[in-house]
């Protein structure tokens, strides 16, 4: 924390210090505001809500909360953005962990026009308070945002089943330009999309907050933009998935409107709805599916108008490394998971049943690539998945060694860097098994 940042943060916690009540306001879909006594407990605002509140039963489905101190006692105003949760056995209670503060200028020596922002466990002093003015300069820079809004460094993981289910149909003498852009077009929207709704879910939800550990903390972290605007651009992706799928439905068939709709619909209900499966341990098995046999088989269907099984079997080791990566996410997360309540597969089967899941993830990809050869030799190339075993032994180490408790896989989530370590596996393996299937359509197959 930096001299200037420290000062201001003290200074509005003195401001702070110097009320007994505040006015709660929600940040959420369910409007509510409530003035409330609180008291600073450590780093966190200790509010009492009314007995029977509505606002409690809110805090529960939108746990972002915003809060506010007038300055009509002349030592200048506090508003802030936090996360609120109940006290356990304290029915009326709720704890506020403050992530942002503005002091307004009346406040002697308040750093005006900027925030005081929490970045992991430090506080730092932000130049513009409010909706951040840089992710709107110019061309490029809103580019830019939007990408990074939008996790543009995972789209690998959607354009490479594409890519593969394609080649495998270009080795069955089958492939249309066309259909080809419109399926890649289609898959990474929806990817994108639910991206995005997943962001704007976890925000609302409290799961994704300034402590969290996530690779991708987002725009709405940060509080760049209103929510509302990353789920307008959600809707707006999964229209141009849907278009996309139509169009494919005109040159092909209207039967790859069925394997369209599971597919937006997967990545929508991932954090949506009651279901919400992310939050029910339930991720890894439905991004293994959707990621994987879904989108190759999708992509071959839709050139060939059939499946058959060797797009099905060279599906399924993309499919694990995919969800190894939401693996490794949630091993590394799950004490910032505790605390938002979130029940993933890691917390569910405990750390070393979940280590060990993970090695297998990434294991079997090879053992599967291995028995398509065995069973036809002619598909030798595809051996050349091989040279991406180094970074397997990378990613398992990492995992494996990363500790037996959760605080101690987090702590080293830094050095080992678990998710990004599946994804550079699943990027490696991706392009050399689409590498060795064209490979075999070019040199082996008569």
């Amino acid at each position: 924390m930096t001299a200037e940042a420290k000062r201001a943060h003290a200074q509005a916690r003195r401001i702070l210090g110097s009320h007994r009540q505040l006015n709660l306001a929600t940040q959420g879909m369910r409007i509510w505001c409530e003035v409330a006594p609180f008291r600073l407990e450590g780093e966190d605002l200790l509010c009492t809500l009314r007995e029977g509140s509505r606002s409690l039963v809110n805090v529960r489905v939108n746990p972002r909360v915003s809060f506010s101190i007038g300055g009509s006692n002349g030592g200048g105003a506090v508003r802030g953005s936090g996360i609120a949760r109940p006290v356990p056995g304290n029915g009326a209670a709720v704890s506020v962990s403050p992530y942002r503060f503005e002091i307004d200028g009346s406040a002697p020596g308040s750093p005006a026009g900027r925030a005081i922002v929490k970045k992991g466990r430090d506080w730092r002093i932000e130049d513009g308070a409010g909706p951040a003015p840089r992710s709107r300069a110019g061309l490029a820079g809103r580019l830019g945002f939007w990408l990074k809004a939008m996790r543009a460094v995972s789209f690998p993981l959607s354009i490479l089943p594409v890519v593969l289910g394609t080649v495998l149909a270009l080795m069955r003498g089958a492939f249309d330009p066309l259909v080809f852009l419109l399926s890649l077009v289609g898959g990474v929207a929806a990817h994108a999309g639910a991206n995005l709704v997943s962001d704007y879910n976890d925000f609302r939800k409290g799961i994704d907050t300034p402590d969290a550990l996530s690779s991708h903390p987002g725009a709405l972290v940060d509080e760049s933009l209103p929510p509302e605007r990353i789920l307008a651009a959600s809707f707006v992706l999964s229209l141009l998935a849907a278009a996309a799928g139509t169009l494919l439905a005109v040159q092909v068939g209207y039967a790859i409107l069925l394997i369209g709709a599971v597919g937006l619909l997967g990545g929508i209900l991932y954090t949506s709805g009651s279901f919400a499966y992310k939050y029910r341990g339930l991720g890894e098995l439905f991004i293994f599916f959707l990621m994987g046999p879904l989108m190759v088989s999708g992509a071959y269907f839709v050139q060939l108008r059939r499946v058959d099984l060797l797009p099905v079997v060279l599906s399924l080791p993309l499919g694990l490394l995919v969800a190894s990566v939401t693996l490794a996410n949630n091993l590394r997360d799950i004490v910032d998971d505790r605390k938002s309540g979130t029940r993933t597969l890691p917390m569910r089967m405990g750390i070393p049943a979940a280590k060990r899941l993970y090695c297998g993830m990434l294991i079997l990809p090879y053992a599967l690539v291995g028995g398509a050869v065995a069973r036809d030799p002619s598909l030798f190339p595809l051996l050349v998945t091989l040279l991406s075993l180094p970074a397997a032994v990378i990613a398992i180490r990492a995992v494996w060694t990363s500790g037996d408790t959760a605080e101690e896989i987090r702590a080293r989530s830094a050095e080992r860097r678990y998710p990004l370590n599946s994804i550079r596996l699943h990027l490696r393996f991706g392009v050399l098994l689409i590498a060795g299937c064209l490979l075999s359509w070019l040199f082996v197959r008569p």
